[in-house]
């Protein structure tokens, strides 16, 4: 109701609506509900109306791409510029989304990293106020019992979509009556897996291109076609088309045909290599996804002709199309993924494209073929000199160059760019200062064999500490003031950062995502501040974790770094956990501990196991959950777990040297869950009511053994899933295998994780 108001500028359209809703709150409650949604749709402006009726397409509870439904919507001629003449369809389209979502008509939406709405979902509600207004034009029917109701008006409908929610074979059968609705604009899978749909072989297929000649919008995702029919030209309405996850190596030339197609879906199409010769006649094309179409040779000649294409996800540089193709591709968006740059000859050809020129432009993958030869280094760094960008650029990738700097474009122009990732550059010998990058917000560098440093300096302007949260704890400039995400990733020969002068406050305010793997000679790591969430130290340095610990802020400074999750793995020699460490995990609720063979306790040296209980319980107040896999030298759980009364699950795994369970283990109520896997000694314990252990754990709620859920039978256990009940519960263990492993901490708002991996050496904790 806020929502239709908002809208209205007057009075009388205030006092208007007051009378009607008056008038509504005398009627039942469940008609008052669907009529006071009635009296919002029938606010809606005229051109909103029949976007919203489409919608009835989409099954409850589906998650709906807001790309391909305001595609859908241009498909229909929905949309009109109306008051946004220079505007693109498009963008209108997503004007008319936003509105809508305004005012409630579609809910839980997300976004990408670029902060566009992907997708969303409508009301239970909402879907049944569609389905009324929408009429006998929509359907949507069942994949699992696809017949069509005697009493529907085939030559009245017009969207049609088939509901495969649920449904685990995808395999189709076309309804006989079908090919009457000759009618029809829509044809629409909906709520479908990876692996698409499979209409069945035979006339299903020929039906779509032969009799429903007035088709607008047509989706045969997955649909397992080796060949696409000729017979497509016969859709010469058709403005939506996708044949994404299909078999064909080839398209029909006779697509070309079809003139006032604007949207082109291919993705996933593994098979296919290449595109007709002609498809720049397909002069109204205004997207055109190849997305995972990895063995296409090329763009053919011409495609650059196509000057409405808005979006262009893949130009694959072969023997045809070259990178001056993209010249007059003045209003490409999104993103776009050019490959092959080694065929690029050049710095005038490179500059040819005129990438600078493209302020639509949201994301960039530049990417090398990774069997370019090793002295095409020089080459490819005045390639990438001459592929600037607009400086509107929010997303750079870099894949497979060689080159061993990168041009100052990267750190000097790209002032809007939130995310930046270095992947398989294995000639890159250092990077340049990031300090101007004030807007990234997520840097990755994967697998940068060549470099050693990484340069860090302090920003210049004082503008650069921007709105982070720390900032007005002091006037210094910071690095990175926005980044959220820091990743580097199997940079083998990486020794440290490094600047020209000493760093006075700490970097990356905003920071709260730490991923360092396989970097085993980085020895120093810069000083850390707060919003810390998540730390991964992987295959690096033991003596790194406690330069990391020392660099962070005290436990009781304002800028105190507040742990969520910690992961150590893989670091040799490392044999007790850092002293400086400790308070820093006040707020702990993840760590997970593996392949730290040489560790033998959690306690400081020298410590008693007094102490370490103490230290423990005071380090880890927030402990949901406990597991412990592959502590061969365990025998008894750890003393201080009996103080965590918050404790909801405890798994224990791979401890062939557990006897038995604590008697104090009772005194946990909180638990609710329990896992024992591999552990050869507890396990007879635990086998019926009368077991040893087992009054230790009868309070517990689930319990599972080696991934099978205990059933209480009397004074037997029985193991749902075993040998007896293998052929009535194989469907369901599936479903639940997910169920029994640990959940990561961000997918589950009660759950806060312990994990104890391979103490090769370990004989208490």
């Amino acid at each position: 109701m806020a929502g239709i108001l908002s809208s209205k500028r007057n009075v009388v359209d205030w006092e208007a609506l007051r009378d009607k809703q008056a008038r509504l709150d005398r009627v039942d409650t469940d008609k008052r509900i669907l009529a006071t949604l009635r009296l919002s749709y029938d606010n809606l402006p005229s051109h909103l109306k029949p976007c919203f009726a489409y919608c009835s397409l989409f099954p409850k509870d589906c998650v709906i791409d807001v790309k391909m439904l305001v595609q859908l919507w241009m498909g229909q001629g929905y949309i009109n510029r109306g008051q946004l003449p220079s505007s693109h369809l498009y963008e209108v389209g997503v004007e008319y989304f936003k509105g809508m979502l305004s005012k409630s008509f579609f809910q839980e939406s997300h976004e990408d990293q670029r902060g566009n709405v992907k997708n969303c979902k409508m009301h239970d509600l909402m879907h049944d106020l569609a389905l009324e207004v929408a009429g006998e034009e929509n359907i949507t029917l069942k994949a699992s019992n696809p017949m069509v109701d005697d009493d529907v008006d085939l030559d009245r409908l017009r969207h049609m979509s088939v509901d495969f929610g649920g449904v685990r074979r995808k395999s189709w059968p076309v309804p006989d009556s079908l090919p009457q609705a000759t009618k029809l604009r829509t044809f629409l899978p909906a709520n479908l897996d990876w692996e698409g749909m499979n209409v069945r072989e035979g006339k299903g297929y020929e039906m779509f291109f032969s009799n429903m000649t007035s088709l607008r919008a047509l989706s045969l995702y997955g649909g397992q076609m080796k060949v696409i029919p000729p017979s497509i030209h016969k859709l010469k309405r058709l403005r939506y088309l996708n044949l994404s996850r299909n078999g064909m190596e080839t398209l029909p030339d006779e697509i070309i045909k079809l003139v006032n197609l604007q949207v082109l879906i291919l993705d996933l199409c593994y098979e296919l290599q290449e595109l007709p010769q002609d498809m720049a006649k397909l002069s109204n094309l205004e997207f055109l996804s190849l997305l995972g179409c990895w063995r296409l040779r090329g763009l053919p000649l011409g495609i650059g002709k196509l000057t409405r294409l808005k979006e262009l996800s893949t130009f694959v540089l072969g023997t045809e199309a070259k990178i001056s193709e993209l010249k007059d591709l003045d209003n490409l968006g999104g993103a776009l993924s050019i490959k092959n740059l080694g065929l690029v000859k050049g710095r005038a050809e490179a500059k040819a494209a005129s990438l600078n020129r493209k302020p639509n432009l949201e994301a960039l993958e530049l990417e090398w073929n990774m069997l370019d030869s090793d002295n095409a280094a020089a080459g490819e760094e005045m390639t990438l000199e001459a592929l600037e960008p607009h400086e509107n650029l929010k997303k750079l990738k870099l894949q497979h160059y060689s080159g061993s700097s990168l041009p100052s474009w990267v750190s000097n122009s790209l002032k809007n760019v939130v995310i930046i990732s270095l992947s398989r550059c294995g000639g890159l010998l250092y990077l340049p200062s990031l300090a101007p990058l004030v807007s990234l917000e997520e840097l990755e560098l994967y697998s940068l064999e060549g470099l050693e440093y990484i340069q860090i300096e302090e920003a210049t302007s004082p503008s650069s500490s921007s709105s982070s949260s720390s900032s007005a704890s002091n006037n210094n400039p910071q690095l990175l003031p926005r980044l959220k995400s820091l990743a580097i990733r199997h940079c083998n020969n990486l020794i440290s950062w490094w600047s020209t002068s000493k760093i006075e406050v700490p970097l990356f305010p905003c920071l709260s995502a730490l991923d360092i793997v396989d970097c085993p000679k980085l020895a120093w790591t810069p000083r850390f501040s707060v919003h810390m969430g998540k730390v991964k130290l992987s295959d690096v340095r033991s003596d790194l974790l406690g330069e990391f610990a020392a660099s962070l802020p005290p436990p009781h400074s304002p800028t105190h770094s507040r742990f969520k999750e910690l992961t150590i793995d893989g670091m040799e020699g490392l044999q007790v956990l850092p002293q400086e460490l400790h308070p820093q995990l006040v707020s702990l609720e993840s760590l997970c501990i593996q392949s730290c063979l040489d560790l033998t306790t959690l306690s400081p040296p020298a410590s008693s196991e007094q102490h370490l209980a103490f230290s423990l319980y005071y380090c880890l107040p927030a402990l949901r959950c406990l597991q412990m896999w592959g502590l061969m030298g365990l025998d008894c759980l750890p003393q201080w777990l009996q103080h965590s009364s918050h404790l909801r699950e405890l798994r224990i795994s791979y401890c062939h040297g557990l006897g038995c369970l604590p008697d104090w283990l009772p005194k946990l109520t909180m638990i609710e869950t329990l896992q024992i896997k591999d552990c050869e000694l507890l396990l007879p314990r635990l086998e019926s009511r009368t077991a040893q252990d087992w009054h230790k754990v009868e309070h517990i709620l689930n319990i599972t053994i080696n991934d099978k859920m205990v059933q209480r039978n009397g004074n037997y256990l029985e193991l749902a899933g075993n040998d007896q009940h293998q052929e009535q519960e194989a469907e369901r263990e599936e479903e639940e295998e997910d169920d029994h492993e640990v959940l990561p901490a961000t997918s589950a708002q009660s759950s806060r994780y312990v994990l104890l991996l391979n103490y090769g050496k370990a004989a208490f904790l």
